[in-house]
């Protein structure tokens, strides 16, 4: 029988606890993972502004070392999401695949490589979606910017007009980018499941507006919940944000996505009584 949307945040919350209480090893692993993934797209980033030092003091042209620094960001980011985008996806997995009974299934952290086309397909057209939103909000900052530069701000009419613009635009965009981000954020942990049919990134995307209909609310909910919990955390001894904020929210999210899929719970294993008229000796 579906539950209703308070009755999946409640299960969210119910299974997210107990799996960060019962595979916190796990998901502290996953944790550390998702904070490696950033490492690559770092280095190149510093590597890049190295050499456009190097160039400089070397008297290179400036169009060179502006070439070198642009070209250097641009890399760097795509090395970044490449690795950091389906290490998030398996971290999500580790932790889905910890509440359906596979404890220390630490190679779970992979499936985000392993399905690395339809993660970065799902998590490309959400994040430029996203990105097109803030569009509006941008493009109507420019009247307001540029009145200030020309003085033509000092007039209260053409101020509070551009300003306001900007602020509506702005508020708009951010309730629109939660609403996608709430229908459409299941998307990459449903491409990278191993345990369920291999699916390119747009039918993930569609999987995940299908799954989250009547729960949008819920999903924000949960949201809250993990970034209170990451928030909190980070005045636990400096660290806790790896040690709680994260693990908790991995946990957090996972559950979300078995509630929201109606998942039963993993059945202990009971061991059946022998059925012989007499049962087995144990040699001495």
């Amino acid at each position: 029988m579906p539950m209703d949307s308070n009755e999946v945040l409640e299960r969210a919350i119910r299974l997210g606890w107990s799996s960060f209480k019962g595979s916190w090893a796990l998901l502290l692993v996953a944790a550390l993972a998702v904070s490696a993934g950033g490492i690559p797209g770092a280095v190149l980033g510093q590597i890049a502004q190295g050499v456009a030092g190097i160039v400089r003091i070397a008297g290179g042209p400036p169009e060179t070392v502006g070439i070198i620094v642009v070209a250097g960001i641009l890399v760097a980011q795509l090395v970044g999401v490449c690795a950091q985008w389906p290490t998030m996806a398996g971290a999500g997995v580790a932790a889905v695949r910890a509440q359906r009974g596979h404890a220390n299934d630490f190679k779970s952290l992979l499936s985000g490589f392993k399905r690395f086309t339809s993660v970065m397909a799902a998590q490309l057209v959400l994040v430029v979606v996203q990105f097109l939103v803030w569009v509006p909000a941008v493009a109507s900052s420019f009247g307001a910017f540029k009145g200030m530069l020309t003085g033509a701000s000092t007039v209260p009419d053409f101020a509070q007009l551009n300003i306001g613009a900007l602020i509506a635009c702005g508020l708009v965009a951010t309730i629109v980018n939660i609403w996608i981000y709430a229908r459409f954020g299941q998307a990459a942990l449903r491409a990278a499941d191993p345990d369920e049919p291999r699916i390119g990134g747009i039918a993930a995307l569609r999987y995940s507006f299908a799954l989250t209909r009547g729960h949008t609310l819920s999903a924000i909910g949960i949201t809250i919940l993990i970034g209170t919990a990451a928030v909190l955390s980070i005045f636990l001894c400096c660290i806790g944000l790896l040690l709680v904020g994260m693990p908790l929210g991995l946990s957090l999210q996972a559950g979300f996505y078995r509630a929201l899929r109606n998942e039963p719970d993993p059945q202990p294993v009971v061991l059946q009584p022998w059925s012989g008229a007499v049962p087995p000796q144990t040699p001495v």
